[in-house]
């Protein structure tokens, strides 16, 4: 009785307060751009609704003898249930805060993409509406009980349902940890393999792959090769690979492996540095997506098509193709900016939700389409030589 007398009010307040000043901080225009944030936003506010209830009531039961659960039979189920739904609420939205972590700290990219406002909105709405239909039975259930002559307690008579809710609430007890146990060190052992992956294995792939594309280069640069279109298109090839190894993959390594993130250094570097990331990205297939139509055209069985397979062609579509997708990505320049997701850390992203979603249908649609058109060019080219075997093999036997 005295703990809740004369300690209740003032953890009450503390409590209360503490749980106005995270929503304050929360809910800044930076921070509630975050998808943990709005997780965080949510825990606190359903902290801040179980204080002014189930608190307050235990408070004046316990600290002063007025219970009001047994003061109508309505209030009695009515905050039994509020009492069961707020207390699964907040680690529910931890839960998901630490599932978004897991998320954001993912090696994949589309894993990454996952981690947004959207799917907080509706892990949170949706949770919610879950939890507060699994409580229904509290209002079945619950009702006030006179346990000795003008003694009541809001209490549950069914000897099965108290068997149900002490499971229940064992369950919980053991889940919730482990759930939040399990998500907290997949996140750092995620974080922990990524940095290692670039730390110790960054600087030697760098190295291969720069030894590798010099080394392509020489060889198709020859006098003999260097006459060939394919071998034009491939010498563009390494030529970006080179350049992305350079820029968007040291890049990498230093904010990764190192935590140097020049990206948000500079407010002129940020989006100069995505901008190339996603020029260098789509021309080394494009460029292969050129050698695949060139193969294609060689293979052919009709002289004129042949024919366009040449030096003059190559150079004028790697140069046009290069130009128009310098311009097509002008978009990374203007959209992506350097912004402060919580107090003092800074990244290199774009605020925009409708150029976030642009952005990964663009993904998307660049992943599937060049492999398709690649495939699409090595089928007609093997049908196209199959062709030419045939119809050699006839000609030998007419002879």
């Amino acid at each position: 009785m005295d703990l809740y007398q004369y300690g209740g009010a003032p953890l009450m307040i503390v409590g209360i307060a503490g749980c106005i000043l995270s929503l304050l901080i929360f809910s800044t225009k930076n921070l509630r751009k975050n998808p943990c944030s709005i997780y965080f936003i949510a825990y606190n506010i359903v902290n801040l609704c179980q204080i002014c209830t189930t608190f307050l009531q235990a408070i004046l039961a316990y600290g002063y003898n007025i219970d009001i659960s047994i003061a109508s039979i309505y209030f009695c189920p009515f905050i039994c249930y509020i009492g069961y739904v707020f207390d699964i609420l907040s680690p529910f939205y931890l839960i998901l805060a630490s599932i978004d972590r897991m998320l954001v700290t993912s090696r994949n990219a589309r894993t990454r993409q996952r981690s947004n406002n959207h799917l907080a909105y509706k892990s949170v709405i949706c949770g919610t509406i879950c939890w507060m239909l699994f409580h229904i039975h509290i209002f079945i259930f619950f009702r006030i009980i006179e346990i000795i002559p003008n003694y009541y307690i809001c209490y549950s008579g069914s000897i099965t349902y108290l068997a149900f809710a002490n499971y229940y609430g064992l369950t919980k007890t053991i889940t919730i940890p482990i759930l939040m146990l399990i998500c907290e060190q997949f996140t750092m052992s995620l974080a922990i393999a990524q940095m290692d992956l670039y730390q110790y294995g960054g600087a030697p792939l760098m190295i291969v792959g720069i030894v590798g594309c010099i080394l392509s280069l020489l060889i198709f640069s020859t006098k003999n090769l260097r006459k060939n279109p394919c071998s034009i298109y491939f010498i563009a090839y390494n030529i970006a690979n080179l350049c992305q190894i350079c820029t968007s993959f040291l890049q990498a390594i230093l904010a990764y492996g190192y935590n140097i993130d020049i990206a948000s250094s500079n407010i002129f570097l940020c989006p100069f540095i995505c901008y190339i990331g996603y020029v260098f990205d789509i021309l080394s297939p494009f460029y292969l997506t050129l050698a695949s139509i060139d193969r294609m055209l060689v293979t052919s069985r009709n002289a004129r098509t042949r024919q366009r397979s040449t030096t003059h062609l190559a150079y004028k579509c790697i140069i046009c193709g290069t130009i128009c997708w310098i311009l097509f990505h002008i978009h990374a320049l203007i959209s992506f900016r350097i912004i402060e997701i919580i107090p003092n850390y800074y990244i290199c992203y774009s605020g925009s939700n409708v150029y976030l979603a642009f952005a990964n249908y663009y993904a998307l649609t660049k992943t599937i389409t060049i492999p398709i058109l690649m495939l699409i060019c090595e089928i007609k080219e093997a049908l196209n030589v199959l062709q030419v075997h045939q119809y050699r093999q006839r000609n030998v036997i007419k002879s």
